[in-house]
């Protein structure tokens, strides 16, 4: 809970989004076997400042709420926490994390493609794009030429 606190102190956030904090430091940490909360106690520990924009946590706080225009996850928690709610972040939270780690795989897939296609063509994918468009621009303009 000590954690919580200074965290929340460093970056000027009020007491009430204890909770929301301590259901975020309860998550795993993807591919660590850590969660959230031994990892960011463990920079405390270590002399750095948790900014809590750079926390996934963040992200999340300022992405849209699902099928509510305007209003982000930030906004809805406050909004519940003026009104005494508790809030329990813990599954949309999960989901994004989820989504945000598969994202993050798939761009982790598409550069080793990329290592693939120039370790096997010896092109890098922009040369041989430009070329593609070069000889489809020929195409267009001078037709097939056999």
């Amino acid at each position: 809970m000590n954690a919580i606190n200074l965290v929340l102190s460093q970056n000027g956030v009020d007491s009430k989004f204890a909770p929301v904090l301590a259901q975020f430091f309860s998550l795993p940490v993807p591919g660590t076997g850590w969660n959230w909360g031994d990892s960011v106690e463990a920079a405390l520990e270590s002399g750095h400042r948790i900014d809590m924009a750079a926390l996934p946590l963040g992200a999340f706080l300022s992405s849209a709420v699902p099928g509510v225009v305007g209003f982000t996850w930030r906004q809805a928690v406050e909004e519940a926490l003026s009104y005494g709610q508790t809030v329990d972040l813990t599954e949309p939270l999960t989901a994004f994390l989820a989504a945000r780690e598969s994202a993050q795989a798939a761009v982790q897939v598409i550069g080793l493609e990329t290592d693939d296609f120039e370790r096997s063509t010896g092109w890098s994918r922009g040369d041989a794009l430009m070329l593609a468009c070069e000889l489809n621009r020929e195409r267009r303009i001078f037709g097939y030429r056999h």
